[in-house]
This record gives structure tokens, sequence and C-alpha cells, in this order.
């Protein structure tokens, strides 16, 4: 009968010490985890200051426009859109989570972040035509009839808009992946666990 005592002591130990090296390895791999992720999180969050960073570029040389001679409306359009910008871009990058929380909520908060960063060009794509139509009449306008001016403007306008169009769609896959790489690098330790 000791016997038996004796074994089921020593398999209750031997039951601890496993417990006790799967919990730190555990610990071990959340840490990992929450390193890789933090990384992630950090190229994700500078990636997703560019917009917000434009809004106010944006806001800020609105008065320019004015001082160049386009008219009142248009800059106080100009420096609305730009405002709106950086608040609905504040709003948007709000939902990417912290590591402290737990994998759930993070999982849900990139989720939220993504879908917000698809609709929002729901939004400002027809804000930025209108923007973009109105510049243009005020460039020609401005042109006082010069023909040859406003189509040299009009030219360069369009160099620069393409330049920033092109780099914002390099930005905006960049986020779409790292959102897409964070949310696997969750699920697949969620499985894991």
């Amino acid at each position: 009968m000791e016997t038996n005592d004796n074994t089921i002591l020593e398999m209750q130990r031997q039951m601890q010490q496993l417990r006790a090296k799967l919990d730190n390895q555990k610990i071990v791999n959340e840490r990992i985890l929450s390193r890789a992720c933090s990384r992630n999180l950090d190229v994700l969050r500078t990636k997703a200051r560019v917009p917000t960073i434009a809004g106010l570029a944006i806001t800020c040389g609105a008065a320019s426009f004015y001082n160049l001679g386009f008219s009142l409306p248009f800059m106080i359009f100009t420096a609305v859109a730009g405002l709106a910008a950086v608040v609905a871009s504040s709003i948007v990058n709000a939902n990417l989570p912290k590591m402290d929380q737990d994998l759930v909520s993070a999982g849900e908060g990139l989720a939220k972040f993504r879908r917000a960063q698809e609709n929002w060009m729901k939004y400002s794509i027809p804000v930025g035509v209108l923007w973009l139509a109105w510049l243009i009449t005020e460039l020609v306008l401005k042109s006082g009839g010069q023909i040859k001016l406003a189509w040299m403007l009009v030219a360069g306008l369009a160099f620069g808009l393409v330049v920033g169009i092109l780099l914002g769609i390099k930005n905006r896959r960049a986020i779409f992946r790292n959102t897409d790489e964070l949310l696997a690098q969750i699920e697949e330790f969620k499985k894991g666990e």
C-alpha cells in the first residue's frame, strides 16, 4: 500500500513539474509574440500616422492659397478638409491596440482599424476629387485667360498629384499588409494556446 502512495506522490510531483515547465513555456511564447507584434505594431503606427501628418500639412498650408490669390472659400474648404482628415485619421488610429491587451481584444482592435482604413477611402476620394476640380477652376480663373499658363499649372499639379497618389497607395498597401500580418500572428498564437 505504501508503494502505491509513494508512486502516486511521485506522479503528482512530476505533474507539478510538468505544469510549471508548460507555464514557463507559455510565458516565453507570449513574450516572443508580444515582441514580434510590438515591432510590427510600431511599423504600422508609423505608417498610419502619414495621413495625419499630411492632413496637418494641408491645414497649415491652406492659408498660402489665399496669399497666392485663390478665393477665400477655397482656402477655408482646404483648411476644413485637412482638419477633417486629421480628426478622421486620429479616430481610425485610435483602434490600433496596445500589446498589453489580451489577444482577443488586440485582434478585434486591429480588425476594426482595417475596416476603418477601408471605409476611409469612400469619403476621402469624393472630397479629394471635389477639391481638385475646384483647384483647377481656381487655377484657370487665376491665369486670367492665359491658357498656356493655366495648362502649365495644371500639368505641374497633375505631376504632383500622380506622385502623391502613388505614394499614398504604397503606404495604404503597407498598412494593410502589416495589419494582415499582425492579425495572422495573433490568430496563430490563439490556435496554439
